[in-house]
């Protein structure tokens, strides 16, 4: 006897959908990373958290009204003015100008400048410059606080378990100055770079100036 044939099976109607659930380790890093940075915003001064959202308030204002302005455009005899303006710059620099091309800038200079928007074309690049300059500034002088706190932590410990080390001969002396030399120099080398990098960015601005003083001051409530 030859065996019943299987019943036919029906293609599976659900959608194929690409799963956006998060591994387990992800989450758990970004639940810990919102947490921590919740942590330490909520743990500053009511002042200095006024300053962060007034910040961000005019950046995300400044970057608003630059991306309405590009997209809003220029009328055309604007663009025409600007191109000139350009062409014009351009030979200036490899060569000097005639009178009348001299002229010419100018009043394409005028011609643009008078239809500059006192918001889109003026105002706005000033906010986002002001707001996310202080904003990014308050961030690497939070950080170069904690930075200094850590290397001062870890060169206490380090010193204390060398001294304990040496009173208890386990190490030579020799080979620990050695040691705490080589650890002292790593440790200004990377002081020295982080402070460079910051000193470049929060000092090309007053607003980031303050951001960074601001931020690596001590939180009082």
């Amino acid at each position: 006897m030859s065996a019943d044939p299987l019943p036919p099976t029906e293609p599976d109607a659900r959608p194929i959908t690409a799963s956006t659930t998060l591994p387990p380790h992800s989450r758990t890093a970004a639940v810990s990373v919102v947490g921590t940075t919740s942590r330490h915003f909520f743990a500053l001064a009511g002042w200095k958290k006024a300053l962060l959202v007034l910040a961000i308030v005019l950046g995300i204002a400044g970057i608003a009204g630059s991306v309405a302005g590009a997209v809003k455009g220029k009328p055309p005899e604007v663009r025409q003015a600007q191109v000139r303006v350009e062409e014009l710059s351009a030979v200036g620099r490899r060569s000097s100008l005639t009178a009348e091309q001299t002229q010419q800038l100018e009043s394409a200079k005028t011609k643009v400048n008078e239809v500059k928007h006192w918001f889109y074309d003026q105002t706005a690049p000033q906010l986002w410059r002001i707001g996310l300059g202080f904003f990014i500034a308050f961030v690497l002088g939070f950080m170069a606080r904690q930075f200094l706190k850590t290397m001062v932590s870890l060169a206490a410990i380090v010193l204390v378990a060398a001294g304990v080390a040496i009173y208890l001969g386990w190490i030579d002396v020799g080979n620990a100055k050695a040691s705490l030399a080589s650890g002292t120099g790593w440790v200004m080398e990377r002081a020295d770079t982080f402070k460079e990098a910051v000193l470049k960015f929060a000092g090309a601005s007053l607003s980031g100036t303050a951001g960074f003083v601001i931020g690596f001051m001590r939180s009082k409530r």
